[in-house]
């Protein structure tokens, strides 16, 4: 179910402004470094770049096929493709990022803390990034 479209144009910040950003904190930039712009959205319903925005903070309902959610669920899929194009000059495929949403498993049976020492959450462990595929949507898209 496609949930989200959106598109670069809607960017807050341009990319040599994120680039900018980037490195004037002292990061070192090197060629062949990806960066991520975050969430995107637009000014419609359809372009809002997550879930939290989609429902609202939860305070509206939001369709995704037969179910109606607020949030994603503990197995849920997420799918995100792209894809540039410029008319006369065709367009150049991102392929697709998917990941499913596990379960939390504390070995000590308390809710998690966030560890700043932590580089990674066990949560989201499950993200994956395939090659050159078959974008659904310009810009952004995001399916459950």
């Amino acid at each position: 179910v496609k949930v989200s479209k959106s598109n670069l144009r809607n960017l807050y910040w341009n990319a040599k402004q994120q680039l900018t950003h980037h490195s004037v904190t002292g990061c070192i930039m090197n060629p062949g470094d990806l960066l991520a712009s975050g969430t995107i959205s637009g000014s419609s319903a359809e372009s809002l770049g997550s879930m939290l925005e989609l429902s609202w903070k939860g305070t509206r309902e939001v369709k995704l096929g037969s179910e109606v959610r607020k949030f994603l669920k503990d197995g849920d899929t997420v799918i995100m493709t792209g894809f540039a194009q410029k008319e006369g000059l065709g367009r150049v495929g991102f392929g697709c990022c998917s990941g499913k949403v596990s379960p939390y498993i504390s070995n000590s049976g308390k809710m998690p803390v966030v560890d700043i020492n932590s580089t990674i959450s066990d949560r989201y462990m499950n993200f994956s990034c395939m090659g050159i595929g078959d974008p659904l949507a310009l810009g952004e898209s995001v399916s459950l």
